[in-house]
């Protein structure tokens, strides 16, 4: 079995501003979780057979039937003050959610689940993420889903409110087209890039 997870990676300019914040929360508060991860927005990620590498020709191209338009906006920078998965407090800048995102997501996750495996015996805190977790092979579907670009969470730091206040702070906005998505293998904290799908419209 092998864990994937299908990013969707920011432009230089945001990456750098996702680096160097990365970089400030580490001169701060130590290793964080997520600090340590590329900077990208996670669309799914999911346990799959192991010969999914044998499938990589045929999942490089992927066709979208909509008149919806290929790119997102972000907006600002936002909080998850109590991150189910970490239990902490994730720091990151907010996708505006469109239909063309939720299509991506919805359309990549049937294609992919052909070749998905169950995680037994995993368990989320809520109700709602075991259910999509079974049927998605992902907690975080449809409306549950908050696309975003993380920057790290912090858990069991101190004197940090000032940091967070300031974060808060930061104006940010752009506007990013989506023609590729990537898909990454995950080993822990390790990321390791597979191959690339381009993102076509009917």
């Amino acid at each position: 079995m092998t864990k994937i997870a299908i990013f969707i990676l920011p432009k230089n300019k945001i990456k750098r501003k996702i680096s160097l914040l990365k970089k400030k929360v580490k001169k701060n508060f130590g290793q964080q979780p997520y600090l340590s991860h590329p900077p990208h927005c996670t669309l799914f990620t999911m346990n799959v057979s192991r010969n999914i590498l044998n499938k990589k020709k045929y999942l490089n191209n992927f066709e979208l039937n909509t008149n919806y338009k290929n790119f997102f906006k972000i907006i600002k920078p936002d909080i998850f003050y109590n991150d189910p998965i970490t239990r902490g407090r994730t720091i990151f800048f907010k996708i505006k959610k469109n239909s063309f995102l939720e299509i991506l997501q919805l359309k990549l996750l049937k294609e992919f689940s052909k070749y998905k495996k169950k995680d037994i015996g995993k368990k989320f805190k809520f109700k709602w993420m075991n259910i999509n977790n079974r049927k998605y092979g992902y907690p975080f579907v449809g409306n549950r889903w908050k696309p975003h670009f993380t920057i790290a969470s912090l858990k069991n730091t101190q004197n940090d409110k000032q940091f967070i206040k300031n974060f808060l702070k930061i104006k940010i906005k752009a506007k990013i087209p989506i023609k590729k998505v990537h898909i990454y293998k995950l080993i822990k904290e390790r990321h390791i890039y597979l191959w690339s799908i381009n993102i076509k419209l009917k």
